[in-house]
């Protein structure tokens, strides 16, 4: 939705983390409040909600499609028994995914070869031991209740997968001192500066740059893997971004062949760094949940169905909307904090439609 993200998404309640979180509180007034928005969400199903001053219609149905967020707020939300904190050592937990059994025994989550996800997909139980009230109470596939739950990409890539592969290949050219013997803010400063003169001689927004002087060739693979690993990232999500909500062929294709290589150049680079002894390219759990993303696309293009963008649950604009409502709540007395919080986003709503 184009606009002031004020204008765009609307806000059902304020209610702070201490009034819900604790072990002797364990979410209860959160799960309360949740129980009575698919309540209001069901009704606005069931009872058309009238329109006026369009000439299509005079009223619609309300139908929620899913539920966005992190992954610390599908877990509480969802209720989700099975989630990424349940990793272990030993690779036989419940499993770290409410899609698949990702994390169990015989079901190494880092394996994200098609195959693979397609074996962790069978026969999978509930992610939870009590249903939660949007699947309970909303309408849904009854065969897909956890998939409800979406995988946001803002936090599992640009906060995740592609934002470690940025900050490991920064960390590894200080390791393999490509920069000479520049300090760590110096060097930044040059990685900083020698981007913004290159995005600005080609009219482009910022990028990483190839050109890294002074390699060994001892080093030019790694250092070859790492490129490919930015290349792949940025041109994933360059396709994401210029893609309408569903995509054409070639643009899914486009990014599997992206997904799969930054995956590959991922899992290369961390071999390379464990055999070298460094402590770089750490998998962590969003990486899986990267390759749920590429595993919708490819089923998609297995059975021959249409593919929605994998954007379309990112929460960029929703992470907005929150800030700016944060904001206004540092502003208020923590007595009033609730009330007045909503009282200032009404009089912000207000004022970005006035405008």
């Amino acid at each position: 939705m184009l606009g002031v993200s004020v204008t765009t998404r609307f806000l059902y309640s304020v209610l702070q983390g201490k009034e819900y979180s604790g072990k002797s509180k364990k979410n209860e007034p959160l799960h309360r409040l949740i129980d009575h928005l698919a309540k209001d969400l069901r009704t606005c199903y069931d009872k058309p909600i009238p329109i006026e001053g369009v000439s299509w219609t005079k009223q619609v149905h309300l139908i929620c499609l899913g539920f966005k967020g992190d992954l610390q707020g599908l877990i509480k939300v969802g209720k989700l028994s099975r989630n990424f904190m349940r990793d272990t050592a030993t690779g036989n937990g419940p499993g770290i995914c409410h899609l698949c059994r990702a994390g169990q025994e015989g079901m190494p989550w880092h394996n994200t070869e098609y195959c693979a996800m397609k074996a962790m997909k069978k026969d999978v139980p509930p992610p939870w031991k009590e249903e939660p009230s949007l699947v309970a109470q909303l309408p849904h596939s009854p065969s897909h209740k956890a998939q409800f739950f979406c995988v946001d990409l803002f936090h599992t890539l640009l906060k995740g997968v592609f934002g470690d592969i940025a900050a490991n290949c920064v960390v590894s050219c200080y390791d393999l001192n490509i920069f000479g013997k520049l300090s760590i803010d110096k060097l930044l400063e040059y990685i900083y500066n020698d981007l913004r003169g290159f995005c600005k001689q080609r009219s482009l927004q910022l990028h990483m740059n190839e050109r890294l002087p002074g390699i060994e060739e001892t080093w030019k693979d790694y250092v070859s893997d790492m490129v490919g690993a930015l290349k792949s990232a940025s041109a994933f999500m360059h396709t994401l971004h210029h893609s309408g909500l569903w995509l054409l062929d070639a643009e899914r294709d486009a990014l599997i062949c992206d997904g799969l290589a930054s995956v590959n150049f991922f899992q290369r680079l961390a071999d390379t760094a464990f055999s070298l002894g460094y402590t770089r390219w750490k998998y962590q759990p969003k990486y899986h949940f990267f390759a749920e993303v590429l595993y919708s696309l490819q089923e998609a293009r297995e059975l021959d169905v249409p593919a929605m963008n994998p954007l379309s649950w990112a929460t960029q604009l929703d992470e907005d909307f929150v800030g700016k409502i944060s904001t206004a709540s540092r502003q208020v007395s923590s007595r009033t904090i609730h009330t007045r919080t909503v009282q200032k986003y009404l009089l912000l709503l207000r004022a970005h439609w006035d405008s």
